[in-house]
């Protein structure tokens, strides 16, 4: 039996607290992260919280300058660019593998949880943008997680937390939500007829689609950053 350590149990407590808050928008650009505050708020001793702080560097969430302190990295357009063509080449093959691999009862759950979203928007019901980023994430995971390529599924989990950040950030920035939606649907229902090129060719242009409105948001200087 593998039992973990304590300092790395709550290392991981810090980690992820601090990377949620980030991804979530709730921690913005630029702020400021200190060892002393995030530890006393959540009762443990700075070195855990020093060494999550010490891989969200490693991952780009965040800066250290010598002798003045660690912030939150903001959104760039390069970076965001970068990301999502290695996300629509991974997106891609894995739903090559995928869209024969993904159970009709999944499908059907996932179209579900679409209409409901697009019901609430018809019927100008008030949806939270972090509930539209979960059910974005959803659907991609339905792709990636049914892929039958291990290696399309480490490449993805590298740049996901990245990927969820910035789905939140366009959900808040932007009201494309009901936009979305509705191609996450035609996706889906192409998926479900099993007609890959086709689904391939509407996911390639959801993703194109995406990067174009996330970065139009940020060269308004509506960002974050």
């Amino acid at each position: 039996m593998i039992v973990k350590h304590k300092k790395n149990i709550l290392s991981e407590k810090a980690y992820y607290f601090l990377r949620d808050k980030i991804i979530r928008g709730e921690i913005k650009a630029n702020e400021m992260i200190t060892e002393h505050n995030i530890a006393s708020y959540l009762g443990m001793s700075r070195t855990p919280v020093k060494k999550a702080i010490t891989l969200l560097e490693t991952e780009n969430y965040v800066k250290s300058i010598d002798g003045v302190g660690t912030f939150v990295i903001g959104i760039s357009i390069q970076d965001l660019s970068d990301l999502y063509e290695v996300r629509k080449v991974i997106e891609s093959l894995a739903l090559k593998t995928a869209i024969n691999n993904i159970k009709s009862q999944d499908i059907e759950i996932m179209m579900q949880k679409l209409d409901d979203i697009l019901f609430k928007y018809d019927n100008n019901e008030i949806i939270e943008s972090s509930y539209i980023a979960d059910i974005d994430d959803e659907f991609h995971n339905l792709i990636l997680n049914n892929s039958r390529n291990n290696y399309i599924k480490k490449l993805f989990n590298n740049i996901k937390s990245q990927i969820i950040r910035y789905q939140y950030e366009a959900y808040i920035l932007t009201d494309t939500g009901k936009d979305s939606t509705i191609q996450h649907k035609e996706i889906l229902e192409n998926i479900m007829n099993r007609n890959f090129e086709l689904a391939k060719k509407l996911l390639e242009n959801h993703i194109n689609w995406s990067f174009n409105v996330l970065s139009q948001a940020l060269s308004n200087n509506i960002s974050i950053d």
